[in-house]
């Protein structure tokens, strides 16, 4: 089987809106590595920057490029924001003739919305989120530093490029933990060409086992628990296949 690239992604902008702002920093994190950045794009690596601290073009089409690559995006309030924002790049740059493609349909996760909905905190910032679970402090950036960088001092650049790839790195780890909780959870097993009746919906792994049955209105369903990772998923009930299934070894004993 195929294994699926999940993408955990983060921007750094040098405003709340994109119609007046632009693209600092965006690091992007491979769940499979979740200590290490995938890819990261710093607007000052590109040309154009120097006459221009504003010109984000050519990071904005390498990023669509790089999340194109991906079965499924995490982000941290990033249905909100950081899409909503590169959306708006995409349809700047494209009103000034450039050519830059618009983002693929990619199924998208923001864990903002399972910390708000599956858990109870006083806060739903990442930062809560990653005490509660052990995964480490964000780094501080502090207001002086963003406008700064907004401004085209490229030390200051460079402390926001670090501070964006660590928050990518630690929505990577708070995903991990945290997605037998996601609601919708893309199916891992069909992303990556297997049979949903057969692994984890959201880890992939074949190490089940059955927990009982439950009645729908119209149906009975096998409960399946993930030994790997925890989540409790459901799959049609029918003996003959939960048979075949176990001579496999595909599923562990009830």
């Amino acid at each position: 089987m195929v294994k699926p690239k999940i993408l955990c992604w983060d921007l750094e902008t040098s405003s709340l809106n994109a119609n007046g702002g632009f693209i600092i920093a965006a690091s992007i994190v491979d769940v499979a590595t979740p200590t290490k950045v995938y890819r990261s794009f710093r607007v000052d690596d590109y040309a154009g920057w120097a006459d221009d601290p504003w010109h984000d073009r050519d990071l904005v089409r390498d990023l669509v490029g790089t999340l194109g690559e991906a079965d499924t995006w995490v982000t941290y309030y990033g249905k909100r924001f950081d899409l909503p924002f590169l959306n708006t790049r995409i349809v700047f740059w494209r009103g000034k003739k450039q050519k830059i493609d618009h983002l693929e349909n990619v199924p998208h996760i923001d864990l903002y919305d399972t910390a708000k909905r599956r858990l109870k905190l006083h806060s739903n910032r990442l930062q809560v989120v990653s005490d509660l679970l052990g995964h480490g402090d964000k780094t501080p950036l502090q207001l002086p530093t963003w406008i700064k960088a907004a401004g085209g001092h490229k030390p200051s650049i460079q402390y926001i490029a670090e501070h964006c790839d660590k928050d990518a790195i630690i929505l990577a780890k708070n995903y991990l933990s945290l997605r037998p909780l996601v609601v919708a959870h893309p199916h891992i097993g069909l992303l990556g060409g297997g049979r949903s009746s057969e692994s984890c919906p959201v880890c992939g792994s074949r190490h089940l086992q059955r927990r009982g049955t439950y009645t729908t209105p119209a149906s009975v369903r096998q409960r399946l628990w993930c030994k790997k990772c925890g989540k409790w998923s459901s799959t049609p009930y029918k003996e003959d296949k939960l048979i075949k299934l176990e001579k496999s070894g595909g599923l562990g004993p009830a």
